[in-house]
């Protein structure tokens, strides 16, 4: 981040927090000092309130980062943000995962095990034959950004049903996915957890592991924490205004849930009313050793987030990344200094 762009960053992030919560330019130009001197980003000092003060252990977005790009070196090439790569990676292990139908990346990709290339007879033939909803999503993006379900499809006439696109045919829908650069993954939807589900139902409501793989090959658990949408959203992450909740490590249990950037917290969830405090993730040691089993099929990187699904059958893998937003894993005093990461702060 540029000095320019840093400066602006605090601008923002100090107006914003003077409109919340009154504090005057004196106080924020103490901020400024103290966020420079302790080597802090304006988004993380002020999401987080540490105008009240940094909480203990505190791993820091620039700590992060440098010891991200350590445990990842990019010569040794780094995990593919790319959700296909990924799922080739997990059928290929055979790691349980959702199933695939392929992919599409401007005007080719492959459908059903074979080469497409752009035919929109072949895409509907593809669909219409799958279970409904299809789910289609950006391979290469991130946030929640593009996801959408195929509700339904018309070989005949030669359309497809979106839930937030409408029916469109399927020629147009391909031409916008040839013109973005971020591709198109199709995937069966996930059947969740019923206990999972009441929380919120309209999205896959998922868990974020992160796993740091040891010299020696054992894995470590730095933070977990579950994911829920809301207000009848597609997708559950934090960036798209959903929740989370930090998860015991050792027993899978949620606290409380809040939500990013903001001080909100819930015991229960302020749609469904599901409590969020308290409850215990089915299938927990599971989703632990699967986490761990994939990340001992790499070879290079080392630190890495997991996005796990839980079904009435047990976890599935839905991706993987090897960055993270670190400050959110730390919300409400938690802390990730533990382990490797200690270890590496430490020297």
């Amino acid at each position: 981040m540029s000095t320019v762009t840093y400066v602006k960053s605090f601008l923002r992030h100090a107006a914003a927090n003077r409109a919340e919560t009154g504090r005057g330019p004196l106080d924020q130009l103490r901020d400024f000092v103290h966020i420079v001197r302790h080597s802090l980003y304006p988004f993380e000092y002020y999401h987080l309130s540490m105008y009240e003060g940094i909480p203990e252990g505190y791993v820091s977005t620039r700590q992060y980062r440098r010891l991200e790009r350590t445990l990842n070196p990019r010569q040794t090439g780094v995990v593919n943000f790319d959700k296909w790569h990924q799922y080739c990676f997990f059928r290929a292990n055979g790691l349980p995962a959702p199933e695939v139908l392929g992919f599409v990346s401007g005007r080719r990709g492959v459908l059903d095990g074979r080469p497409f290339f752009g035919d929109p007879a072949e895409l509907l033939r593809v669909v219409d034959a799958a279970s409904k909803p299809v789910v289609a999503k950006p391979f290469g993006g991130g946030h929640g950004h593009g996801f959408d379900l195929i509700l339904d499809c018309s070989p005949e006439a030669g359309t497809l049903t979106l839930k937030k696109g409408g029916t469109v045919s399927a020629a147009a829908f391909l031409d916008r996915v040839a013109d973005d650069p971020e591709g198109l993954l199709l995937q069966r939807y996930i059947a969740q957890h019923p206990e999972i589900a009441r929380f919120a139902p309209s999205s896959v409501n998922t868990l974020r592991v992160l796993t740091v793989l040891t010299e020696s090959g054992r894995v470590e658990f730095p933070a977990a924490i579950m994911k829920m949408s809301r207000e009848g959203t597609l997708v559950d992450n934090v960036g798209a205004g959903g929740i989370a909740a930090h998860m015991d490590l050792d027993t899978g249990m949620l606290g409380r849930g809040f939500v990013w950037p903001g001080k909100d917290t819930y015991d229960h969830h302020p749609e469904s009313g599901a409590r969020i405090t308290g409850f215990s993730v089915p299938f927990w040691q599971e989703t632990l050793a699967l986490a761990a089993l994939a990340h001992q099929h790499l070879t290079s990187a080392r630190s890495l987030g997991w996005d796990v699904a839980i079904t009435a059958d047990g976890p599935l893998l839905v991706e993987m990344n090897s960055y993270v937003s670190i400050p959110v894993y730390q919300r409400l005093g938690y802390s990730v200094r533990r382990g490797v990461l200690a270890k590496m702060l430490e020297r």
